[in-house]
């Protein structure tokens, strides 16, 4: 699911959870992407998750929604470390973290090293972290704090570290108070509805125009 740039807020979106209701009922969805030419509170669904609120023949329909705090996540959370990452310069994704991330750091020279967010959802050392392995200390928009360890300098692929989360949410699982918004379905450059996912279990958008580079993964 993409956002518009004010809602999407140069990435600080990223990896949270909307409950968006429409006509037909109620869907869950992740915050994936960016949406350059939405209006603020327009939504950009996936075929796949429109029709589950609203007919896709219509294109663009009424919703509300809420975002969701601390939902349940599919699996555990997950590293990928950016092409081009060196012991100079480190680039590092987090996924499936539930809310969308406030701080990340790598354990260096006996402290914390902040990394630096990008509005294309990678974290980032610029002067690098050494050679690994790395121990990585995340923190939510929910307060809830999780140290990665193992995490390896392996480039392209999809990690899956051991997690110890060291502190308890600041607040229980719950939605925030709904807003009045529209939500669309996806087309293609030619005005026909866009491919399924790609991916299962993921809600993924596809605009009118090429995707620009900023975007959650």
């Amino acid at each position: 699911m993409a956002l518009g740039n004010a809602e999407y807020a140069a990435g600080a979106a990223c990896g949270g959870y909307l409950d968006v209701k429409g006509p037909k009922g109620t869907v869950r969805v992740k915050v994936t992407d960016r949406c350059p030419e939405c209006a603020a509170g327009h939504l950009d669904l996936s075929r796949q998750a429109f029709a589950k609120i609203g007919d896709p023949v219509a294109g663009i329909i009424k919703v509300t929604y809420n975002k969701v705090t601390s939902p349940p996540v599919p699996g555990p959370m997950t590293v990928r470390v950016k092409e081009g990452s060196s012991r100079y310069w480190l680039a590092l994704r987090l996924d499936n973290t539930g809310n969308p991330l406030s701080a990340v750091e790598v354990q260096a020279g006996g402290g914390w090293k902040a990394l630096s967010h990008t509005d294309y959802n990678y974290w980032i050392a610029q002067n690098g972290a050494g050679t690994g392995p790395f121990t990585v200390r995340v923190t939510d928009t929910a307060g809830r704090r999780t140290t990665l360890t193992g995490v390896t300098l392996t480039v392209g692929t999809v990690q899956r570290p051991g997690a110890t989360a060291t502190s308890a949410p600041k607040t229980p699982a719950a939605s925030r108070p709904g807003t009045t918004a529209t939500g669309s379905a996806p087309k293609s450059p030619t005005g026909e509805p866009a491919s399924e996912p790609a991916e299962a279990g993921t809600e993924t958008s596809t605009g009118a125009v090429a995707q620009p580079p900023a975007r959650c993964g």
